[in-house]
């Protein structure tokens, strides 16, 4: 493609493009190679059609734009467009790219839209008029063809003011390079490549400071981790404020027999700035006793359910009816958790509280949860422990019901039912659901006496023969007594609070990326 080749050359003589001025180097080591000028990139081409590339970027990118209520996919530099083709009819599909990738998508889709937009031609990128706002923009496996990358943070710069997101990726040197390559790349239509820290910084110089950044698989054939993500919204959405005083999150926390971890749950809540209503199922342990200890005065209501005393069954049902009745009576933002369990939100250092009052003053009334769960490897928690430092690793929930955890809603905006979903989610009128997913870290287990104690003897004897029937209560069917709680952990996930976050990046946010098993 020598005209092709030719514009890739005079690029080299052209004035820097209009709009952001990056830094001399792009954040590059000092000493690293460029290859100037690059093979042109033709996607519909390679050899390697069968194979496709950053999946989970589209993936999450469809769930971000479905939760939010966004209408459109835009991707800029499209390629073939193999990626964004399969995301029709749910979304209106928009492509930007140019040359024989532009030729190929024009004439294989003509029903989407394809906008032919050189990012290094000087010109700006024009979307139709009221469709950024209405988008998601993905832009993958681009920036590291470009000579000069100016132009193409100036036009996702001007999008991400406008769009629910805008999300970028790119191969992560560090993780697809040899220790302390300096270039130029292998990939020949590879100009330069960045590892996850210099993109984050390249991206904040052009105005385009992520709200999310971490690694996405490569492909689907490897699923390796070693392409670099970074999510970007408008500048007005990247502060989180602190919460004024007269915000109020409520945790309603239903127990039976969790005195061994209750005041791990409560003080966490309390640490992340929530009050918190214990609903005891009138627990034979000292869970009730163990919660009062912990001083938190008006902080904490305690809550015996039934009223009346124990029934002898556990009636699911009742006590999310039960939850459903106080969320109403306490207003304000309310979370519905068991009290084996932990809440993060996706922002590092952010409270719940904080992060909920985020969440609200975006105009969001509810939010989804993604489902991780630890699990014991040996025997070593001891009563009363920290759950956050007790759990060395958790598998992500797999099951149907993991993926839809909305439990956090505000009740002022609507009468929320719970116990249709049998606790999973918070459905009202007029729901907006916020595109991130908040963190919930469950430990059902603890240890091999635990877990004999729980199944075979609090749980067991009191299910509720009518629920049972609906399909709840089955978690723990696979175990017999004899069984051990105790798992592998070469089965299971390690669990590092240091590196999660960019770990899993789409898994924790949207929940791509989970397999599920059943």
């Amino acid at each position: 493609m020598p005209s092709l080749l030719r514009r890739a050359r005079a690029r080299l003589r052209r004035p820097p493009a209009p709009g952001v001025r990056l830094p001399e180097g792009l954040r590059l080591p000092e000493g690293y190679v460029a290859r100037i000028p690059p093979e042109y990139f033709d996607d519909a081409g390679r050899v390697d059609a069968d194979i496709v590339h950053q999946p989970d970027v589209y993936e999450a990118a469809a769930r971000i734009a479905r939760v939010a209520g966004a209408t459109h996919l835009v991707d800029v530099g499209c390629g073939a467009g193999e990626k964004l083709l399969p995301h029709a009819p749910e979304f209106t599909l928009v492509g930007v790219d140019y040359g024989p990738n532009l030729e190929h998508v024009r004439a294989t889709a003509p029903e989407h839209t394809w906008i032919g937009w050189d990012a290094e031609g000087g010109e700006p990128l024009r979307l139709p008029d009221g469709v950024a706002e209405r988008s998601v923009v993905i832009c993958a496996d681009v920036i590291e063809h470009l000579v000069d990358p100016a132009g193409l943070l100036t036009a996702l710069g001007e999008l991400a003011e406008q769009a629910v997101a805008v999300l970028v990726s790119t191969p992560d040197r560090a993780l697809v390079r040899p220790p302390g390559d300096l270039g130029p790349p292998g990939n020949p239509a590879h100009v330069r490549e960045w590892t996850l820290d210099e993109l984050v910084a390249l991206l904040g110089d052009g105005g385009l400071a992520p709200t999310f950044a971490g690694h996405t698989v490569n492909n689907s054939r490897d699923r390796l981790k070693r392409t670099s993500l970074c999510i970007v919204e408008a500048r007005r959405h990247r502060t989180i404020a602190p919460a004024p005083p007269d915000f109020r999150v409520t945790a309603i926390v239903t127990a039976y027999n969790e005195g061994d971890v209750i005041e791990s749950a409560l003080r966490d809540l309390a640490a992340q700035g929530c009050h918190v209503h214990l609903v005891d199922n009138h627990s034979t342990d000292d869970t009730v006793a163990r919660a009062q200890a912990l001083g938190l005065g008006d902080r904490l209501t305690v809550e015996r359910f039934p009223a009346d005393g124990p029934t002898g069954t556990y009636d699911w049902e009742a006590l999310l009816r039960n939850v459903e009745a106080v969320a109403r009576r306490t207003g304000g933002w309310v979370m519905h958790m068991d009290a084996d369990e932990l809440r993060r939100t996706p922002w590092d250092g952010v409270s719940l509280r904080d992060g909920l009052h985020h969440v609200h003053a975006r105009g969001f009334t509810a939010v989804d949860f993604t489902s991780m769960v630890f699990v014991p490897v040996d025997d070593s928690f001891a009563p009363g422990g920290d759950l956050w430092t007790g759990f060395s690793h958790f598998e992500f929930g797999g099951r149907p019901g993991h993926f839809i955890q909305v439990k956090a809603w505000n009740a002022d905006a609507g009468a929320a039912e719970i116990a249709p979903s049998g606790g999973h989610e918070a459905v009202f009128p007029g729901r907006r659901v916020f595109p991130y997913k908040f963190l919930q870290l469950h430990y059902p287990i603890r240890s091999q006496a635990h877990g004999e104690r729980k199944v075979f003897a609090d749980r067991a004897a009191r299910w509720n023969a009518e629920e049972r029937a609906r399909g709840w209560h089955v978690q723990y069917d696979r175990y017999a007594p004899g069984t051990s709680f105790l798992r592998d952990p070469a089965e299971l996930l390690e669990w590092d609070p240091a590196t999660f976050g960019r770990e899993y990046l789409t898994e924790r946010l949207t929940g791509v990326g989970i397999p599920r098993t059943g």
